[in-house]
């Protein structure tokens, strides 16, 4: 059994009355989160398969690690809101197992979408020569064949070419999920590697995991900060470039129109 005088350092200086309100709050937003997720669900199962791309399943899957997250967080806060100084040990490793794997695995899956949108920006020439060339092979093809072919044909090359992480999409699945239960269940190499937090369970303070958890939640945060950083002085950056590119058109332009003025808004 685990009580209050074995609670850990963030717990201390709580009253019971802070407790349960604590509680109550996380089992509200918890079953909202939840309900939100049967939400998002019914909306990306009416995307028709067609339209559906790397993103939306990323998005699928943080939201299903949040689901996971949000149910454990809803069955321990009402199994314990009215047992403070009674808490099962196993209910507190069980549930801290389902915490600790849908944080880790949203984690890896926003750090993965991060990763995505940088080499989709970052790439977005070279995807657009790739998709421009394969569908004017197919295009310059025999002229016998039926205008429903040569469709399907660049639909599936513009399918195959959404570029990114697509290519290694099936690699990302498998770490998204594998990385999490490693994370989770190592922790078992000492004895009881969980332990609550008023309304949820998570690692005992001071660790191995505890440490590497947070060591790598912290390398993700910096990651993906990075990420959106460069993002932002890259597209910035074209900007400009596209601004100095008009203004210079528009000086050419200007400057070589004959002697009418009447012809000067309509040449540019």
């Amino acid at each position: 059994m685990v009580t209050v005088e074995d609670s850990n350092i963030y717990l201390k200086g709580l009253s019971a009355h802070q407790w349960v309100v604590v509680r109550v709050i996380a089992i509200v937003i918890s079953s909202i989160s939840i309900i939100s997720g049967f939400v998002f669900i019914y909306f990306f199962l009416m995307i028709h398969p067609s339209r559906r791309n790397f993103r939306h399943t990323l998005i699928m899957f943080l939201i299903f690690f949040d689901f996971i997250k949000s149910v454990a967080i809803l069955v321990f806060s009402s199994m314990t809101l009215a047992k403070v100084n009674d808490l099962d040990e196993s209910l507190i490793s069980g549930i801290g197992w389902l915490a600790v794997f849908s944080i880790e695995g949203a984690d890896v899956i926003i750090f993965s979408f991060a990763i995505h949108m940088a080499l989709l920006i970052f790439n977005t020439q070279n995807l657009q020569v790739k998709n421009y060339l394969g569908s004017k092979f197919f295009s310059f093809g025999n002229n016998n064949n039926s205008d429903n072919n040569t469709i399907s044909i660049n639909n599936n090359i513009n399918n195959k070419s959404e570029g990114g992480l697509y290519d290694y999409r099936y690699l990302i699945y498998i770490i998204s999920f594998l990385f999490p239960i490693l994370l989770a269940s190592i922790s078992y190499y000492v004895d009881n590697p969980y332990q609550e937090f008023v309304y949820m369970a998570f690692f005992r303070i001071y660790t191995g995991s505890w440490w590497f958890s947070w060591s790598i939640r912290h390398v993700i945060a910096v990651g993906i900060i990075v990420i959106y950083i460069t993002i932002y002085v890259y597209v910035m950056m074209q900007f400009k470039k596209v601004s100095k590119s008009f203004k210079k058109r528009k000086n050419t332009v200007v400057g070589g129109v004959p002697e009418s003025d009447d012809d000067d808004d309509e040449s540019f």
